[in-house]
């Protein structure tokens, strides 16, 4: 009789054992030592490999089964038959009977590997013979004194909240109050802009003489100038009384694209009282508006009176939307944050910039005080890893399952638990079963309790059919989910669930495992039943043939004859 090796899903066979590959043995008495084995009651036996006086490895054999993950990386070793041993998801072809190992293996006991074949176990290793102990002699010594040493391992990590008056303070902090240096024109000073207008042409860096050289002369002349450096003197001093004469919006811009951080000192809020179309009269003055860049501070003006900028707001917006992008993009997060808030009053756009420099808890107040935005904070104290402060809003939430995620992530699992247990009685009070079973099973770690929500989905009709899917692929063991689907089948099913389970079939057919054929079998059972009460179409054969193309077809003219003879008229 030849025996062969086929290799399985599953392992059809209990476990006795593990090999350990390497003629070192040393490996085998270390894997001992790692699984905390008593050598007392293990045996080893050594295996030979294809080459002569080379040992393939060792075969260890336990009082039971280990489980796999504490193996790894040693493989299985499973009892066969009574008497030979296989590697792990593997079966022996063909299958032995009792008489069949008494022929072949009469009192003995062998193992069968793809490796080195067939082998017959001989007597045990002994561990003394493997180890050589030295006699340690006694030292007379004193017990050293009592000590703890860290282990280095970071548990959990969190910031502290900063109390809400500092960060107040801190972004009420702003520049030094400044004069802008610049006295209206006099009288003299008017009239000489208006004979340098007569020979000049063009504004500011951009001013050029006139080339009439006869009015220009007379003009220097006039003003006293002369020399080589004379036309110079005149261009300066052009430019420099037209820009004194321009409106002060025309200032404010200037200044914003020169140094926008300036001139933010003078930039005034467009909805301020007085600074949009239709306001109350009066003049835009260029003065220092306050003490800087302040985002929680008072108004940011004070100074200038009333102030109509008329048709200039548009301008103005503009200039200040330029400005906050131009700080953004330079890394000043906080001044494009004071732009959208004091000056834009566009408070979304200023919790995102200080998002995006990282300034989360600054952000945070904002959505507090301005945007009344709740979770938007927590999101932001989250992010800087504020977890006291993101807790505390997330529980006035009663979003539980975060409160309880951050509450792991700072190391506090008693609480977590206590607010899981919250969510999950929340979700439960919503009939949200799949959720409630999901937080049981991975945050609470409690998979029966998750099965029995689950189960009670199903014997509720309340989301019945992912339910009944979820529990059936909680149970990882192929035999046992087999046997929940036979008893589901055999004691549950009703004219309210059946067609329900009919597609939960499906879904277990596709699995394609050991049972597949077995599922198709009871799913052919129930779909004889509901076709011949008409409650289902033939179309849902094709779930569990969806390769048999005949079946197809004769599916369709079924259909179709049926909706003939409903649709015949009466003779």
């Amino acid at each position: 009789m030849e025996l062969t090796l086929k290799r399985y899903e599953k392992d059809p066979y209990p476990g006795c054992g593990f090999f350990v590959e390497g003629e070192d043995p040393t490996r085998w008495i270390a894997a001992v030592d790692r699984l905390g084995l008593d050598p007392a009651h293990i045996r080893v036996y050594g295996l030979p490999s294809r080459r002569a006086n080379v040992p393939w490895g060792y075969l260890v054999i336990t009082t039971g089964e280990l489980p796999a993950d504490k193996l790894d990386p040693f493989a299985s070793a499973h009892l066969a038959a009574s008497q030979l041993i296989v590697p792990a998801k593997s079966r022996v072809l063909p299958e032995l009977t009792d008489h069949d190992l008494k022929q072949l293996f009469r009192e003995d006991t062998y193992v069968l590997h793809p490796d080195f074949g067939l082998f017959k176990l001989m007597s045990p290793l002994l561990m003394s013979d493997c180890l050589v102990v030295e006699e340690v002699p006694v030292l007379a010594s004193l017990r050293p004194a009592d000590y703890v040493v860290s282990s280095g391992e970071v548990v959990a990590f969190s910031v502290a909240a900063t109390p809400r008056e500092d960060i107040e303070s801190a972004l009420d902090a702003g520049v030094a109050r400044e004069k802008l240096a610049d006295a209206p024109l006099s009288l003299a000073e008017k009239l000489r802009l208006k004979l340098y207008e007569s020979v000049m042409t063009g504004d500011g860096d951009k001013a050029t003489l006139n080339p009439r050289a006869d009015k220009l002369q007379r003009l220097a002349v006039m003003l006293g100038l002369s020399g080589a450096n004379a036309h110079d003197h005149l261009l300066e001093d052009f430019r420099d009384l037209q820009n004194r004469n321009k409106r002060e919006v025309d200032k404010l811009l200037d200044l914003m694209q020169k140094d926008p951080e300036a001139a933010l000192r003078y930039a005034i809020p467009l909805d301020e009282h007085g600074s949009s179309r239709g306001g109350p009269k009066g003049t835009f003055k260029m003065r220092d508006r306050g003490s800087g860049f302040s985002l929680f501070g008072g108004r940011a003006g004070g100074a200038g009176g009333s102030v109509d900028i008329g048709d200039e707001l548009h301008r103005l917006r503009q200039q200040y939307v330029a400005t906050a992008r131009a700080l953004e993009n330079s890394g000043k997060h906080e001044k494009a944050a004071y732009v959208y808030l004091k000056l834009l009053k566009n408070h979304t756009a200023a919790a995102e910039t200080l998002k995006k420099g990282k300034f989360y808890e600054k952000a945070a107040v904002v959505c507090l005080r301005y945007l009344k935005n709740e979770r938007a904070a927590a999101e932001c104290y989250e992010a800087g890893k504020i977890y006291a402060e993101a807790i505390t809003l997330y529980e006035k939430l009663e979003d539980w399952e975060k409160a309880g995620d951050l509450n792991v992530l700072r190391g506090d699992d008693e609480s977590a638990q206590t607010a899981y247990e919250r969510q999950l009685e929340k979700e439960l009070l919503h009939n949200a079963l799949i959720r409630a079973a999901k937080l049981s099973k991975e945050k609470l770690r409690n998979l029966p309790r998750a099965q029995e929500i689950l189960l009670r989905g199903w014997e509720e009709n309340v989301n019945a059919y992912n339910c009944l899917q979820y529990y059936l692929a909680n149970i990882t063991d192929g035999e046992a989910a087999w046997r929940e689907i036979k008893r589901i089948s055999e004691h549950q099913l009703n004219t309210q669930n059946d067609r329900v389970f009919l597609k939960v079939l499906s879904g277990e057919y596709a699995k394609k495992d050991e049972h597949r054929e077995d599922v198709k079998d009871m799913a052919y059972g129930l779909l004889s039943k509901l076709l011949s009460d008409g409650r289902i179409s033939a179309h849902e054969l094709l779930a569990f043939n969806d390769k048999n193309s005949r079946l197809r077809a004769d599916t369709l003219r079924y259909e179709l004859s049926k909706h003939k003879v409903r649709t015949r008229p009466p003779a």
